[in-house]
């Protein structure tokens, strides 16, 4: 499954998702669309596909989390699962925690816990980062920004 048959099954994958707006965005991947849910549009998410379409992508609040898919079969699957990612931080209550190196966020932690389900824990950690500012014998400034549950449709 190529990037522009990815493209063409993402309406289907939204339309499971009424209570957000979402939109094609220029970007120098293969494709991204942005979700915002109706009731805040202040809040946004971003899924990317790349260029393999191979490698998928949401970020939210500087948090991002990244998946692969080699097979066909297993494409528009890991495309799904980061929508249905990037809705449940949008959902809330959602809490990122982020650790800056200077400008670049060098780890970052996002759970969330939407309908009284379990909480989830997903960590993105950019090893190279926290080891360069290390050994130039800085500390971490650490970040966490919380967001409440949106109300109930």
């Amino acid at each position: 499954m190529d990037e522009l048959a990815l493209k063409g099954v993402v309406p289907g994958l939204m339309a499971a998702h009424p209570e957000f707006g979402w939109e094609f965005v220029d970007t120098t991947r293969a494709f991204a669309i942005v979700i915002r849910p109706l009731a805040d549009r202040r809040r946004y998410a971003t899924v990317e596909v790349w260029e393999s379409a191979e490698i998928f992508s949401y970020a939210f609040a500087g948090h991002e989390s990244v998946d692969f898919a080699y097979e066909t079969s297993e494409k528009e699957e890991v495309l799904q699962e980061q929508i249905e990612q990037a809705t449940r931080a949008l959902r809330g209550p959602t809490r990122v925690m982020l650790d800056w190196a200077g400008d670049k966020v060098a780890r970052s932690m996002i759970t969330h816990d939407f309908g009284g389900e379990d909480s989830h824990d997903f960590t993105m950690d950019r090893a190279v980062e926290r080891l360069l500012w290390w050994l130039k014998g800085k500390r971490l400034r650490r970040e966490i920004v919380r967001f409440p549950a949106l109300p109930t449709p």
